[in-house]
């Protein structure tokens, strides 16, 4: 069965053009593996670092494709998905118990009056 993980890469002093071959490197050894999908990657420029977002049955296997695409592969970590469609939507009375941040009032419905 697969699952999700994110992949956190560290990637100290790659230039744009390092980014891009990781990337098609990896799309082409992904296909090695017909139980994976790779599903999104973040970079980070500032940290120097990339998280990516797989779809894979094992840890293993994450790191396997690792290796086969010349990649690094520091923190491998299983996770869920959570997307806001898929939540419950927040009621006016959901919304009025919670302090809104930045130091604002809680949420107060407009009266009719």
């Amino acid at each position: 069965m697969t699952r999700l993980w994110t992949i956190e890469r560290d990637v100290p002093g790659w230039t744009d053009e390092d980014v891009a071959a990781a990337g098609l490197s990896a799309k082409m050894c992904v296909l090695w593996y017909p139980n994976m999908s790779w599903i999104r990657s973040l970079y980070d420029r500032e940290g120097e670092r990339i998280l990516c977002v797989y779809e894979a049955e094992s840890e293993e296997d994450i790191r396997q494709h690792a290796v086969s695409a010349g990649l690094p592969c520091d923190v491998v970590t299983p996770v869920e998905e959570l997307v806001p469609a898929d939540l419950a939507e927040p009621t006016e009375g959901d919304l009025a118990e919670r302090e809104v941040g930045f130091g604002r009032p809680p949420f107060q419905p407009v009266s009719s009056n």
